[in-house]
């Protein structure tokens, strides 16, 4: 059975390649690009050239094999004819003219006061490998919330498969095409191809590992093959992968980068020829300085002039030859703290203590005694500023 081809323009009606003037016509089918429909029309059958953006739809035996918008009308002509060639391409074409765009939540354009309550706006600026929550996703949800964009943004196209389940990091890139998006989040799914399939609808996106397309016979000799040709894609395969994890961690004033590297196969020279290499940047670890002041004076229980100073209204000149005996306390720690406070992290010991003891003095002649307490806090450190780095924010990990 003879295959026949017919040619659908705009909302013209179905015509067969013969009464549309179509004398020569070529399909090329493109992974990860747009398939183009090269064609040339008789000028004689053509009233006015094919504007851009005009649909064209072809069939084979009233079934649809292209489905796309005319990008190219250059005329051709020779001392021998005239013609005008066309060049068509499909929905991915659309994908290379819409930049890809996520919704945030930011303050109202215009308004001073950062308090006003959060509007939704798009932003060409968009993190890869996270949902409109901050949740992490993989590929295949990446790609459909992609494609998805592309569709409510006008594009001419309809998800089909996206068996890709690999995940991905997080990868924030700013004004990027949405061909140039499912690129670049296919880069962690080296493998993968995709594919167009047309029928009344929409055209049908499919993206698939390579592994998982269905294997076809195509007989070499006979049916439709005219010429063919098979050659291996070694300039697709990689000797190794590095993906190289960078760290910028703070503590303080202090701020240093960290690089590490996560190689396969182990071991492997990543400076070498058809070596893939990724860098991920990475949250490195963020610390900052905590800081205590405190003032001490040393316990001397022994001193009349420190205990003169715990109880002044002995240090008069009435009262005379002062003495202290029958000194206790409770602590060791030779130091009183006077302000501020101790903590565990200054690397010293508070005690509440208590020193008693007995004063002994003459007043106008006559000697006399009285046994006094003091409470006070007692520590081993002394006066100074102690610091210490407090850990605000772990290294994110690989």
């Amino acid at each position: 059975m003879k295959n026949t081809y017919s040619i659908k323009l705009g909302a013209g009606a179905e015509t067969p390649f013969e009464g549309a003037g179509v004398s020569s016509a070529r399909i090329t089918r493109k992974s990860l690009s747009a398939d183009e429909f090269n064609f040339e029309i008789s000028p004689d059958k053509s009233a006015q050239a094919i504007p851009y953006g005009t649909s064209v739809r072809v069939l084979k035996n009233s079934r649809v094999i292209f489905d796309g918008l005319v990008e190219r009308a250059p005329a051709a002509a020779s001392g021998a004819s005239e013609s005008a060639r066309y060049t068509a391409k499909n929905a991915w074409s659309e994908l290379e003219q819409i930049v890809y765009q996520q919704p945030w939540n930011v303050v109202p354009s215009g308004s001073a006061d950062p308090e006003s309550a959060l509007t939704g706006t798009y932003k060409s600026r968009v993190i890869l490998g996270q949902n409109t929550a901050g949740e992490k996703i993989g590929v295949a949800e990446q790609l459909r919330d992609i494609l998805s964009y592309a569709i409510s943004a006008g594009a001419n196209l309809a998800v089909g498969r996206l068996d890709i389940s690999s995940p991905m990091l997080f990868d924030e890139i700013k004004d990027l095409s949405c061909a140039e998006a499912v690129r670049r989040v296919l880069a962690w799914c080296p493998d993968a191809v995709s594919y167009f399939e047309y029928s009344a609808g929409a055209p049908l996106i499919n993206i698939v590992k390579r592994s998982a397309l269905e294997l076809v016979g195509v007989d070499a000799k006979g049916g439709e093959v005219c010429e063919y040709s098979v050659s291996p894609r070694e300039d697709l395969r990689v000797c190794g992968v590095c993906v190289k994890y960078e760290k910028t961690h703070r503590v303080g004033d202090t701020e240093w980068e960290t690089v590490e590297e996560d190689l396969h196969p182990e071991g492997f020279n990543q400076r070498s020829k058809r070596a893939l290499v990724m860098t991920v940047s990475l949250q490195g670890l963020s610390a900052g300085t905590q800081s205590n002041t405190i003032v001490c004076e040393s316990i001397m229980p022994n001193s009349n002039s420190w205990w003169l100073s715990k109880f002044p209204a002995f240090d008069k000149s009435e009262f005379s030859r002062f003495s202290v005996k029958n000194q206790k306390r409770f602590s060791s720690l030779m130091n009183e703290l006077k302000s501020g406070s101790v903590y565990d992290w200054m690397g010293g010991s508070i005690d509440d203590d208590m020193l008693s003891a007995t004063l002994s003095y003459e007043v106008a002649g006559t000697r006399m005694q009285q046994d006094v307490s003091v409470r006070l806090r007692a520590t081993n450190l002394k006066s100074g500023t102690y610091a210490r780095d407090v850990l605000q924010n772990e290294a994110e990990e690989m």
